[in-house]
């Protein structure tokens, strides 16, 4: 269960919009409802706040113990794009296991559950920037829109009276009652075994071409070396050729000249 509470507790909140003691002319801020609603839409099941300075605005999620990881999905608007802003998760015990800027647009966010970790987990919205106060006029404000569920969008749900509690002064509802569940991001365990799989296999077919590559290379370093012994060979026996003609031809020519002279031809 998550539960949503400000710190501290702001009038100018989207969900705190009746005021005592006003009176409000009825038609115009009924036009105004109609002009909104008409370029405005939110999605059902989002809530919304309005960041108008460093004040955190928290979110309480009960973990028990089927729950492996604390997720929720956000929109920022907000003319003030510039302006650091952080989403921060702590267990239980108050240890901080996330911290992860706050980026504009629409964004999901995930923290793993501390092992053994049950209870509430707090999850505060703040923005980082010392001292930031946005105008009074309101259009630089940090708008954002948090929605716990995608289903609701299309399945309409009847309105159920939500029964607040106040914990240390401080307002606190749920995302349950705006139609939201807490959803694992997380892939099961079955779809790790398979990719563990998959990567042993990869694993084998890397190590068998690996292996033939070896093999290639090992039969053309035998092939090279029998052709450099071959050509080695080949050039030996041409200068050994060439040698013994030469000296056999040499020794003709002597004889030839010996014989020649013996019978005084010469």
């Amino acid at each position: 269960m998550s539960r949503i509470f400000p710190l501290p507790v702001r009038h100018d909140h989207p969900h705190h919009h009746r005021r005592q003691g006003h009176s409000v002319p009825q038609l115009p801020l009924l036009l105004l409802l109609l002009l909104a609603l008409t370029f405005v839409s939110v999605p059902s099941g989002a809530v919304r706040f309005v960041l108008r300075d460093t004040t955190p605005v928290c979110f309480v999620e009960e973990v028990d113990d089927a729950t492996r990881v604390v997720s929720g999905e956000y929109t920022r608007t907000g003319a003030n794009t510039n302006v650091p802003a952080t989403i921060i998760v702590s267990d239980p015990s108050g240890n901080e296991i996330s911290n992860s800027p706050l980026a504009p647009g629409a964004h999901a966010f995930t923290a793993p559950v501390s092992n053994g970790m049950v209870g509430p987990y707090l999850i505060c919205v703040q923005v980082a920037q010392r001292g930031w106060v946005a105008p009074q006029t309101g259009s630089d404000a940090i708008v954002l829109d948090f929605n716990a569920d995608q289903s609701s969008r299309t399945a309409v749900k009847p309105e159920v009276p939500v029964t607040r509690q106040r914990i240390d002064g401080m307002e606190v509802f749920t995302f349950r009652d705006f139609g939201g569940q807490q959803k694992d991001m997380l892939r099961p365990a079955e779809y790790i075994h398979g990719v563990e799989k998959a990567l042993n296999i990869l694993d084998t077919l890397v190590e068998e071409t690996k292996d033939e590559i070896d093999h290639l290379m090992g039969r053309f370093a035998r092939m090279r070396r029998t052709s450099e012994s071959t050509y080695t060979r080949i050039w030996a026996f041409g200068i050994l050729t060439a040698t013994v003609m030469i000296g056999v031809t040499w020794l003709q020519f002597r004889f030839l000249k010996s014989t020649l002279r013996h019978k005084k031809l010469v």
